[in-house]
């Protein structure tokens, strides 16, 4: 009886300090500080796309409870326009799926060659804001855009009738 109490109080110990590190567990990626791509030259070069990819499938398999797998291919890094009238040049990430007509996006900012994610502190984290476009519009295409307002960009798919927008955060 006396070995059984204490092999119980050597699973309880086990099990509270377990339960206490979880709490204390701190993430190692900081999406802010991931190299999402280079300039070179005038050429733009995706990074690590098996990585994102897997954070963004993750991410629109539950936003449009998809049940399969979503595989990306076609990841670019793109300079465009903001749809706004201050028609400013930004960094855009696009990657298509490979079935579904759906494409994601998100802002990039360019230091010294190298792109990285915009990220926002929400809720005590870093991450980075992505928007989901799903639809098949004919002439434009259904893909992300960006609008500033106040100094802030907004995430927005392009203004055709067959054009779905879901927004979410990937850290």
């Amino acid at each position: 009886m006396k070995s059984y109490l204490t092999g119980l109080l050597f699973l309880l110990a086990l099990a509270s300090c377990t339960s206490k590190n979880e709490g204390k567990v701190k993430t190692t990626t900081d999406f802010d500080l991931e190299v999402a791509g280079m300039l070179s030259g005038n050429d733009a070069i995706v990074g690590d796309s098996v990585s994102i990819a897997k954070k963004w499938a993750g991410v629109v398999m539950n936003k449009l409870a998809i049940k399969d797998t979503v595989v990306f291919t076609n990841f670019r890094i793109v300079k465009t326009k903001t749809i706004d009238l201050s028609h400013q040049d930004i960094y855009i990430m696009i990657a298509s799926a490979a079935k579904g007509n759906i494409k994601v996006g998100t802002t990039l900012h360019l230091e010294k060659d190298k792109f990285y994610f915009d990220v926002e502190d929400i809720s005590g984290r870093k991450r980075s804001r992505i928007i989901i476009c799903k639809g098949s519009c004919e002439e434009e295409g259904c893909l992300p855009q960006v609008i500033i307002s106040d100094n802030d960009k907004h995430l927005v798919c392009s203004s055709c009738a067959d054009c779905e927008k879901t927004t979410s955060q990937v850290y």
